[in-house]
This record gives C-alpha cells, structure tokens and sequence, in this order.
C-alpha cells in the first residue's frame, strides 16, 4: 500500500506526520489551495452584530482569525460543522456549543438544530469559502430566519504542479480524497481514465458520490467523515 495525500499543504503535512507514525508508505500531492479573500468593511460590521457565528470548516475560521480578536463573543453562540473545526476554535478560547460529532455535513447540522428555538429575530452569520453548498442558507431561508454568508477564502487548483506526479502516481495504489472539490481537481489534474486504476479512500458518502459521479466508478472505500483521524483509522482497517 502506497498512499497519496491530496490535502491542501497544511492539513497534508499534519496527516503525513500521523502516517508516519503508523509505518504507512504515502506522498503528499496537495491538490487544493487555499487563498483568503478580504472581508468587506460591511461584512465584518454584520459579523460582529451577530449573535450566532456558524464556522463551516477549520479554513473559515483560520481565514477571519485575526479578525475575531477583535470581536466580543461573550454574548455569541458558535455553531461548528466537524469536530475538527470545533477542536481548533476551543484551543483558541473560545466556546463552540453546537456540533455533529460523526458526519460533517450541512445536513447532519441541521438535523440538529432545526427544532431548536435560538434563531429567531437573531442575526446570523455563516462563515464559508466561495461557492460550496447552500442547504444551510435554504434552511434558514425557509424558516425567515436572517442570515449572511461572510466568505473569507477560496479554493484553487493549485498553480504549480510538480515534475515528479507521474513518479508518485506509478508508486501510488490509494488515493485519499476528503472533499468534492480535491476529485474534481484531481480529474482535471490526472484524468478520470487514470483515477480509475486507483482504490480511493473517501472522506463521506457525499464525497463518494460525487467521485462515482466523476469517474463512473462505485468501488470505494468509505471513511465516517474526512477528518484526519477517521481517515487513518479508515486506512488501518483497510492495510489489516
């Protein structure tokens, strides 16, 4: 078994180190980037009347981080998508009470929350990246429930590609994938014909149905959700 780690660089070099732990042959590919978007004047007004701040990845909150120093969150109540992400704004200090503790998804949050009686005649701000998916925002619509998404960054196929892909891709057997966004790359990068000869190892169903819709394939192997240590525990059942 030889693993390719499709990661953005940071989150890639952080589960290359869990890898190497565990004796696990990999290389790192970081198939995404990650670029901050300058939050408008107008944007960090709402953001700081809000009374409910909903961060949906760990790079939603990296990307505002300095921003939310400056922003009093005593009275806010902060609502996270993932345990990743929750574990990541409390060693900052701060207190998340909301979160899926599995599967890290719009869906599961709202499967939460919807009977919960603390949105109303609050203001709400969902902290996100460019595009992505809208179930929170049409949840909220249909409840008139006031909202505004702050986007703080963008995803990228990354700029550079590296000479030594094919080499890596001739060693490789798995490939990890733990967004719709890094298969999409991947296909454009590598090609559906060659993704195909490979086993991957998906963070989600959702994440797996977007794959066997890119590549017409279904034979995945599927982690709980894409966090880190999902994904190695995935990976260690797999090479038993």
């Amino acid at each position: 078994m030889h693993i390719l780690v499709t990661r953005q660089i940071r989150e890639a070099e952080i589960f290359s180190k869990m890898l190497k732990s565990k004796n696990i042959s990999h290389s790192i590919f970081p198939s995404i980037e990650i670029k901050n978007i300058k939050i408008s004047d107008d944007s960090i007004n709402y953001l700081s009347s809000s009374d409910v701040l909903i961060f949906t990845s760990k790079n939603s909150f990296i990307s505002i981080k300095d921003i939310m120093k400056n922003i009093e969150l005593s009275t806010k109540k902060i609502i996270t998508i993932g345990l990743p992400t929750k574990l990541l704004i409390e060693n900052e200090g701060y207190n998340v009470e909301i979160c899926p503790e599995e599967e890290y998804s719009s869906e599961e949050l709202i499967k939460i929350i919807k009977d919960k009686d603390m949105f109303n005649g609050k203001k709400i701000s969902i902290i996100k990246g460019e595009g992505g998916r809208s179930e929170l925002q049409d949840f909220f619509l249909s409840r008139n429930y006031r909202y505004q998404d702050i986007i703080c960054y963008k995803r990228l196929v990354p700029s550079k590609i590296g000479s030594n892909l094919s080499d890596i891709l001739n060693k490789t057997t798995h490939i990890c994938v733990t967004s719709t966004d890094i298969i999409k790359n991947m296909v454009g990068i590598v090609g559906a014909d060659k993704l195909k000869k490979f086993i991957l190892i998906v963070g989600n169903d959702r994440i797996a149905k977007e794959c066997s819709k890119l590549l017409g394939i279904n034979n995945f192997i599927i982690s709980r959700n894409p966090s880190n240590k999902e994904m190695l525990e995935t990976i260690l059942r797999t090479n038993e």
